[in-house]
């Protein structure tokens, strides 16, 4: 099976028209953006640019700004000593209280904590690092990730998937050489696969957080279940990046009435639980036996 990735061979027919609108996100995040000036850059309605990025990313054009400009502050969070309040300032939010409440929600953290965090990951290597991790430790870690209720996954700074724990494989019926690389694709539904690239060319361009809701088939009966995404990435001291990723099971919770906004709502029951999942076991996918 031959292995797709953004922008080669596979582009959604809307995605140069998304790259703009990710362009002038990006060039005007520092202030005020204003959804008349994005739709007049994109050459739409406001009305019909709203309907557009929703349909081709899964999320409004509001969340897209908050994760630029969560993105930009990690980045300087990590790089400059600036205080929060600056930053906040430069990456365009007027309320420092209301920026730390959007990064709590972000990254479960303050940006202070957040910060801490990030530096002494920079300085000092994780005891359960591969580098320094025994066989024992490594097959623990790797256990942890398996007996995770969720999917779990490890991509590479192009998007390739690098490892995938036992549940993706029993659920899709999926051996590894058919996931590796974009091969995972395959498992996504026809309809849902051109959102799903834009998604994650975004992604891979900008460093943004993924968050949005997909259906994966089940190999048991051939059914399609709809799942959130929950994707953040990490840069280690050698400057290689790894994006660390979970999927949630929500089509009983979308069945039963639940909106894919109430689910994508940073505030949902659901949608916390992958990250506090993930979280718990971020070192245990660090330790993980890559594929690749």
């Amino acid at each position: 099976m031959n292995s797709v990735r953004p922008g080669v061979g596979v582009r959604s027919a809307g995605s140069a028209t998304l790259d703009v609108v990710l362009r002038y996100i990006e060039q005007h995040y520092r202030g005020p953006i204003k959804l008349a000036d994005v739709a007049t850059a994109a050459h739409f309605s406001s009305a019909y640019l709203t309907d557009f990025v929703r349909r081709e990313t899964g999320l409004p054009i509001h969340r897209w700004i908050v994760e630029h400009r969560m993105a930009e502050a990690k980045r300087l969070l990590v790089e400059t000593d600036a205080s929060v309040a600056s930053i906040a300032e430069t990456v365009g939010f007027g309320d420092t209280s209301y920026f730390c409440r959007q990064f709590l929600r972000n990254t479960s953290l303050s940006p202070g904590s957040w910060r801490k965090v990030q530096r002494v990951r920079s300085v000092e290597p994780s005891p359960t690092s591969p580098r320094t991790q025994t066989a024992q430790d490594r097959f623990v870690l790797q256990s942890l990730v398996d007996e995770m209720s969720q999917f779990a996954w490890v991509k590479d700074s192009d998007g390739n998937l690098l490892y995938a724990n036992k549940q993706w494989y029993a659920y899709t019926g999926h051996a590894v050489e058919q996931s590796v690389g974009w091969g995972w694709l395959s498992a996504v539904h026809a309809d849902d696969v051109n959102r799903c690239l834009a998604r994650w060319s975004a992604a891979l361009s900008t460093g943004m957080n993924l968050d949005y809701i997909v259906r994966f088939r089940r190999a048991l009966d051939s059914s399609y279940r709809r799942h959130l995404i929950r994707t953040n990435y990490r840069r280690s001291e050698d400057g290689s990046v790894r994006w660390y990723g979970t999927a949630t099971d929500v089509e009983d919770q979308m069945a039963a009435g639940l909106s894919g906004d109430e689910i994508l709502e940073p505030d949902s029951v659901v949608a916390q639980i992958p990250f506090r999942d993930i979280a718990s076991s971020d070192e245990a996918l660090d330790g993980a036996r890559f594929l690749g």
